[in-house]
């Protein structure tokens, strides 16, 4: 290579690294933001997800200690605080704890309109189908069965969880309504769905008969005979 090549070579890598350091201090600022952005963003995620968790852990404690706390008056009271300070599904949960406690100290009226808040709420679904569901089956503070039968069908018909459960209520519903083919049909319905747990289909079974209903034929199992 001759010396004026070698001479071009060195004053192109000379215009090469000028350039690149020209560009650094215009632009090196947007990776170095690029980099914190990044950084920072990471830290942010771990920070907020601690936070979480923290919480998730404090509120845990907090609800085991009111389900624990003396009396019933006092649980009902401590739910009613903690539903009160919490929020999202925390505040849900809370609620319905305190709903189910309502249930046990025998003040049922109580009881069912706490259910129906939380249907009526923007929880969940799961709790809100559940809460529907509580709401309407409640001893001693039951709807008129139409009004039964109207919120169970709108479970079915949203084909909410619980379903099973919903089409048991609604069909002890028709029943006072006096329609008990209706009641037949729900709990055939039930009876002929595998995922009935046992002791609905039990109770299902014993509700079938007692209304005059016939048990369901069980399959009976045909073993080959021999010598054929």
């Amino acid at each position: 290579m001759s010396d004026t090549d070698s001479f071009i070579d060195e004053v192109s890598e000379e215009v090469r690294r000028d350039r690149l350091y020209r560009y650094l201090r215009r632009y090196g600022w947007i990776a170095i933001v690029l980099v914190l952005l990044i950084v920072g963003g990471a830290a942010f995620n771990e920070w907020r997800q601690a936070q979480a968790r923290a919480g998730a852990e404090t509120f845990g404690g907090a609800l085991a200690g009111a389900l624990t706390a003396g009396d019933l008056d006092t649980r009902i009271a401590s739910l009613e605080e903690l539903t009160a300070g919490a929020e999202g599904d925390a505040a849900h949960l809370a609620a319905f704890a305190r709903a189910q406690a309502l249930v046990a100290a025998d003040r049922p009226e109580e009881a069912a309109a706490a259910f129906a808040e939380i249907a009526a709420s923007d929880a969940d679904p799961l709790y809100t189908s559940l809460a529907t569901l509580r709401a309407n089956s409640v001893p001693g503070a039951l709807p008129t069965p139409q009004e039964r039968i109207d919120a169970m069908t709108d479970l079915l018909l949203e084909d909410a969880p619980f379903s099973l459960l919903a089409m048991e209520q609604r069909a002890l519903a028709l029943i006072e309504e006096g329609d008990i083919p209706a009641a037949h049909a729900d709990f055939e319905t039930i009876l002929n769905d595998p995922l009935a747990t046992r002791a609905l289909r039990d109770r299902t079974l014993q509700m079938l008969i007692a209304t005059g209903g016939d048990a369901p034929v069980e399959p009976t199992l045909v073993t080959p005979s021999q010598g054929n």
